[in-house]
């Protein structure tokens, strides 16, 4: 769905007046920006309510919708720094958990989709 205010909005005030209709919300503010529910800011600043646009973000949980992947396997985002950022972004958020599986005697880590991670790419599925 698009929203287009008939005159320039603030973000907070944008987001308000469509509150509770959006899981998510991608623009662009002299940068990408994206919003999630519960996440509005206060001002118009980046401050700590504020999220990055997170490119990448809704290709890795995608990906692991269909089951964990270590990191290598996450090829939807080639740039490796952007990779590990997002990586720590969905895991600090509740998106994502880490585990760890032995295979021929050693330990690989695998990336996995929380309840939170599955429930948040089906809403998003459903738009």
């Amino acid at each position: 769905m698009s929203f287009l205010a008939d005159i320039p909005l603030p973000v907070a005030t944008g987001l308000s007046s469509i509150d509770g209709r959006y899981s998510s919300v991608l623009g662009y503010e002299g940068k990408a920006v994206s919003f999630y529910p519960g996440t509005i800011p206060n001002d118009e600043s980046t401050g700590p309510d504020r999220k990055p646009a997170g490119a990448w973000r809704n290709q890795i949980l995608e990906a692991l919708f269909t089951g964990p992947k270590r990191y290598s396997d996450l090829s939807v985002c080639p740039i490796e720094k952007t990779r590990a950022k997002r990586l720590k972004e969905l895991k600090s958020e509740g998106l994502i958990e880490t585990t760890v599986r032995e295979k021929a005697g050693r330990d690989f880590v695998h990336y996995k989709l929380t309840e939170k991670g599955e429930a948040a790419v089906r809403k998003a599925r459903e738009f």
